[in-house]
This record gives structure tokens, sequence and C-alpha cells, in this order.
């Protein structure tokens, strides 16, 4: 069995060569024009871009510079919510490209096709992070330190972006049951509450939607990734509820209206996958990431389909099993939106674990609403991703911590190899928002999993740049928290630097 070699080589992480980075990928003097936020993916051939304006357009943008014009479509009413999609694209090439309209025109920038699906580049890397969402307040951390951190991130040149799950917090209901949600219920009572009766096309529930968008999506990202195309997976909060049990009656799956409002509120500020036709959601939830023969990352929601049988649907779990077994693809790298191996006892996890009366994880008794399929389904996923020959490397969030260990064993299953599990780091978490201040404990290791622990679950802001070679694969976990000074963000060195021999 491969073992995690400790990695002596250096970040370089100078402040500027961070702003050099930066001026390398196109920022910096770049004017977005009357650009507000744009966020873009990408196939081996397509690309697709999710735009807002800073104010109504009459008529629609278009997008020019590349191999084709393109006109984009309305994705809300009001004028300022875009989509460009454009096919027939060549692979690995690089276009160069400009939004253009009636109330001005942005800069041009470069935007890059994936390696077509035959290729073997030689090199992925990935940066990927969590928990971005939540307005500005005490609750979660300050927009312009997210910002920061981001901007270390995008330092390092990442090829890819990965952002798994609570893209915004604005809990409905839950929000009322508990002290936490005070902040919530704040901003509810000054922006407005989404109102289930109304139904979900009702004008002053979209423009609720679109507001909650604007200041945690679109005020965050802004064009920062506009060279970096990016894959947002969805989790319990993206669905306007936290995943809870509560009088005999679980959170999830979502209502139709709160599904409704959720894929209003992608429609408008972050682009499905490209390759999700044919699953369930058609690109919201489910999707992958390949990178010509050298990786593929399955990307699935855990939440948006959850039932008795488990947290995935059978398709969905077939189409995994399908995309882990081709043997044409050296690493496939599996993110589901709800972490392996840790827990910290709430009702939607794998796992049957809960706090007792002093704290601490237990299965002596059981957990309300929790479901054995769901285990049941966890083990078939852990023993698929561990079955193709060499370690795996798995990349979620959910827990707001960085964290890094190697599953060897759960319950009575032993996967033919390990299974390295990293919890990502959330970019958005404020104090009150860790587990430990909300839940009273830390993320911990479920009692069914032996694990490794290379880095116990850390609550910190951070993210992890992931480097995929053919025969290893170097993890880097950066970790930030308030008040370590904002500064110090920009010279941010990794806590963990390790690499994963991958030889058969």
């Amino acid at each position: 069995m491969a073992a995690i070699r400790p990695d002596r080589r250096q970040v370089v992480a100078g402040a500027g060569a961070a702003l050099a980075a930066g001026a390398a990928r196109g920022q910096g003097a770049w004017s977005a024009g009357p650009v507000a936020h744009l966020l873009p993916t990408a196939g081996h051939d397509a690309l697709r871009l999710t735009v807002t304006t800073t104010r109504p357009l009459g008529t629609p943008p278009r997008l020019v510079g590349g191999p084709r014009a393109a006109t984009a479509r309305p994705t809300a009413d009001g004028g300022r919510y875009w989509r460009f999609d454009l096919g027939g694209l060549r692979p690995s090439t690089a276009y160069d490209l400009r939004i253009e309209t009636e109330a001005g025109a942005t800069d041009a920038w470069t935007l890059r096709t994936l390696p077509a699906p035959d290729a073997a580049p030689g090199r992925l890397r990935i940066l990927a992070f969590t928990c971005a969402g939540g307005a500005d307040g005490p609750r979660n951390l300050a927009i312009s330190a997210r910002r920061r951190l981001l901007a270390r991130g995008l330092s390092f040149s990442p090829d890819v972006a990965i952002v798994n799950g609570d893209h915004v917090y604005w809990d409905q209901d839950t929000a009322f049951r508990r002290p936490s949600g005070a902040e919530t219920r704040a901003l509810q009572a000054q922006i407005g509450l989404l109102d289930p009766a109304a139904g979900p096309a009702s004008a002053e529930n979209l423009r609720i939607v679109a507001e909650v968008g604007r200041r945690q999506i679109a005020d965050l990202y802004r064009t920062d990734l506009r060279s970096t195309p990016v894959w947002f997976i969805r989790d319990d909060h993206d669905y306007f509820e936290n995943d809870e049990f509560n009088d005999g009656a679980g959170t999830f799956p979502p209502t139709g209206f709160r599904r409704a409002l959720t894929d209003a509120l992608q429609a408008m500020y972050w682009p499905p996958f490209l390759d999700g036709a044919g699953l369930p959601g058609g690109g919201t939830s489910f999707g992958a990431l390949r990178w010509g023969r050298l990786a593929e990352v399955l990307l699935y929601d855990c939440r948006g389909y959850l039932t008795d049988q488990g947290f995935l649907p059978p398709s969905v779990e077939a189409w995994i099993e399908r995309r882990t077994r081709d043997a044409r693809v050296r690493h496939v790298i599996p993110s589901p939106s709800t972490p392996w191996g840790w827990t910290a006892g709430k009702w939607g996890e794998w796992y049957p674990d809960v706090l007792d009366a002093d704290g601490k994880l237990t299965t002596a008794r059981a957990k309300a609403g929790w479901k054995a399929a769901w285990f049941e389904q966890h083990q078939r996923l852990l023993k698929l991703a561990g079955s193709r020959g060499r370690p795996a490397v798995a990349l979620s969030g959910d827990l707001h911590a960085v964290g890094l260990g190697r599953i060897d064993a759960s319950g009575g299953l032993k996967p033919a190899h390990p299974v390295h599990m990293v919890l990502t780091g959330p970019l958005g978490t404020g104090p009150p928002g860790f587990p430990s201040a909300f839940r009273g404990t830390r993320p911990q290791v479920a009692q069914a999993i032996q694990m490794a622990t290379v880095l116990e679950p850390q609550e910190r802001n951070g993210f992890t740049i992931v480097d995929v070679a053919p025969d290893e694969i170097r993890l880097r976990l950066f970790a930030w928290r308030p008040p370590e000074p904002v500064e110090a963000i920009e010279t941010l060195a990794p806590i963990v630097d390790v690499t994963i021999p991958m030889e058969s």
C-alpha cells in the first residue's frame, strides 16, 4: 500500500509573487466595464459563462473575439442576468474574449478549453474550497477577507476551481429554530422572507433570491475567476435550509418550492455543468471535470435528491460506477458534497454518530431520522473509490474545516486501496459558524471509520491546491483565521504539503 510522502519542496509565497501571478492572469488593471460578475466553466469543445451586469440592458450582450460571436440569453427577468454558450471549439485552446453591451464593453481576457478526452496532459492544478457563502456579518468572514483568500489561491495559477457547496446561507425555516439563526433572521427582516404561498416564480421571491446571490456570490467572486473555469457543487444551504430533523421530519429532500428557487439562483449566478445531460437535474447537481486521460473529478450533490434509500439516486450511483471503472482515465477523484470519514453528529450525514450528554460522539443511541441505507451507499462508493489499483484522493467540504486523512477501513469494509479524504477548507465561515460553536463539536472521525489522520480537522478558513500528475498527487492545504492579520493571507504558506505516490 502506498504511503503519504512528505514533500520538501517549498512554496514561493512572497506578496510580490502573488501580485505578479495575478497580473499574469490578466487581473489588476483589467476593466470589467458594465459586468458586475462573471463565472465560466469549460469542456474540451465548449465554454459557458454566467454573467450579471451592473445595470439592466435593453438588448442582450455579445461575446466577441473567439471563433465566432455569441449572443447571451437571459436567465431571469430584469435585463441583468445572462448566459453565454459557445460550442464547436478546439480542445486545449486559449480564446481571447470580450463582452460588448449597450452600456460599454469589458477589456479582453483569455479563457481556455480543456484537453480532449483522449489527450495525455502531464499535469492538472485544482483550487478547491467550500462554504464560501454568507453575507457580511459576525457569523461569516468579511467579504474583503474572503477575497484575499481567493486571490491567494489564484496566485498559484490553478487550471480549474471546484467550489464544494454552501454558496449561500439563507435558511428559510430552520433559522427561526436556533439562536445562531439571529443574523439570518435580521437579514430576512431587512430583505424579505421567501413566501411559499406565492410560488417560486413570484416577482418578490425572485427579487429576494437575486439579492441573496448578489451579496453572497457576485460581490465575492466579481470577475476574478474569468480565466479559471469553475465547477460549483450544490449542498444543503444552497436549497435555502440547513439539514435538520425536527418534529419527526427532515428538511431534505428539498420541497419543489425550494428546488425551483435554487434553480433560479444558479441560473442567475453560476454555470451548470456542461455534461449533465441524462442525469437528474440536467447539469445542476451532478457532473464531471474531465482532464484528458489524466484525471476525472466526479462532482455530486448529496442533499438535493436524498431519500430513505440513499443520498444519490440509483442512476447517479450507476453513473459514478461507470466513470470510476473507465480504465482510460488515470485518476478518478470523487468530490461529494458530504465528506467521508468525518462527522459532526448532524442528521444529513453518512454516519449514525450523535452527540451524547457529554458532547462526545456516540452510536449508542439512535440518530433521529437517520437511515441505515445511507451508510450502505457510503460503503459501495468507498469500495468503488478504492478499487482502481492505486490509492485514491477525494475532495469535499461541508464541515467548515481544513483536514486530511487516509481511510483504511469502514465498518466491515477494507477497500483494496486507501482513500485519502481532503476537507478542502471553508472560505466564508466566521467564528460562530464553525461546528464547535454551532454544534458543540469539531469534526471527528466517525465510529465506523479506521483513519490515519494526517491533519486533524482545523476550524480555520482556507483552501487546497491539488496538483495531479500521472504517478502522484500533491496536496497543499492552507489555513488562516482571525485574529491573525488579514495581511498575512498574501504570503500564506501551506500547513500541510504532502505528495501521495500513485504507483499501481
